[in-house]
Formats: C-alpha cells, sequence, structure tokens
C-alpha cells in the first residue's frame, strides 16, 4: 500500500537471529515481540541488539513493542530491561511507555500489557 501511495519507503523482511544479517542503515526499525520472543527463549538477544546500531542509521529511531510481566503471562520485559538494553553511547533519547496490546486469537480478543521503547541512534562521531 506504501508504494502504491507514492511513499518513499523499503519493506525487508528476514530472520533477525540469522547473524550476521547485512549493516544496512535503515531511517526506523520495527520491532513487533521480536525481542521480547528471543528473550523468552533465552535466544541470540545479545546478538540482536548488538546488531541495532549496524542497521540504524545515525539519528534513525528504534521502536520495539514487547509483552509487559505485568500481563501476567510468566514472562516479558519490564521498562527498566528495555532502557538497559539500549545504553549511551550508541542511543539517546531512549523513551519507554506502558501500552495495551491487542491480538486476536482465533475468535478471541487478547489484551495484554506491554511496553513500548523509541531508541534515537547517536549521531555518528559521537
Amino acid at each position: 500500500k506504501a508504494a502504491g501511495a507514492g511513499l518513499p519507503v523499503r519493506f525487508e523482511v528476514c530472520d533477525a537471529t540469522a547473524i550476521p544479517v547485512p549493516p544496512v542503515p535503515y531511517d526506523s526499525v520495527f520491532d513487533s515481540g521480536l525481542l521480547h520472543s528471543l528473550d523468552r527463549r533465552g535466544a541470540a538477544v545479545r546478538d540482536y541488539l548488538a546488531l541495532l546500531p549496524r542497521l540504524t542509521a545515525p539519528g534513525g529511531a528504534v521502536f520495539v513493542l514487547a509483552v509487559s510481566p505485568e500481563a501476567g503471562e510468566g514472562w516479558g520485559l519490564d521498562a527498566g530491561t528495555l532502557r538497559a538494553a539500549f545504553p549511551e553511547p550508541d542511543w539517546t533519547h531512549v523513551t519507554v511507555e506502558p501500552v495495551d496490546v491487542l491480538a486476536r486469537v482465533g475468535r478471541a480478543d487478547l489484551h495484554l500489557a506491554a511496553n513500548l521503547l523509541r531508541a534515537t541512534r547517536a549521531p555518528s562521531g559521537l
């Protein structure tokens, strides 16, 4: 739809755990459930977090939507853990806000407490 509307966007889909992913700088990186899934399974979290600064252009933004432990599922990432995963000097303007996630599972609606992180990739040379 974006391309049909004349918007200058490019979408890439790949296995984020298959390191190395080509270090192409993107203006925006969206993670909807990947980080909390990697953490939940104990898989490649450090590799994934180390890759994000190489994937994000200086001044670009990363958005991470992660289920919160407050969802009561027995797993999730709290705001402090998310902030700690995006430290200086690579990241600036890190914010985390509580949000609600609505998902449809079969015919049922699932509401989960979550956290939305936004971090800006530090400009080059800092």
